[in-house]
């Protein structure tokens, strides 16, 4: 089984039906998943959990959800609020607060000195 070095970036959208071993799915915040438009709408906002749930369930091995502190918008810098989604997860599941340092690059590194 040789590993890659490669790296893919899709959307959630065009992630289906495929797998991968390690996912990182980035800005995993309220008004961008699920974004703010679904807000308040019972449909859309189903809709948008189960497309949370179909980049949740490409990863094989190891499944990263990201979230910033603060994000710019329109020339603003807001802080950020976790999406609900992350709340509705199992107990089981790990956070980690990677604030001041580079989780991920530190991940991703470990995943190929494997």
């Amino acid at each position: 089984d040789e590993q890659s070095d490669q790296v893919s970036v899709m959307t959630l959208h065009a992630s289906k039906g495929l797998e991968f071993p390690v996912v990182y799915m980035l800005a995993v915040e309220q008004g961008l998943l699920p974004h703010e438009r679904s807000v308040g709408n019972t449909e859309e906002e189903e809709e948008e959990r189960r497309l949370c749930f179909v980049g949740m369930t490409r990863a094989m091995k190891e499944l990263y959800l990201c979230s910033a502190r603060l994000r710019e918008k329109r020339g603003q810098i807001n802080y950020t609020i976790p999406s609900i989604f992350l709340q509705e997860l199992p107990r089981e599941v790990k956070f980690v607060d990677a604030s001041g340092r580079n989780q991920a690059r530190s991940a991703a590194d470990e995943y190929r000195a494997k």
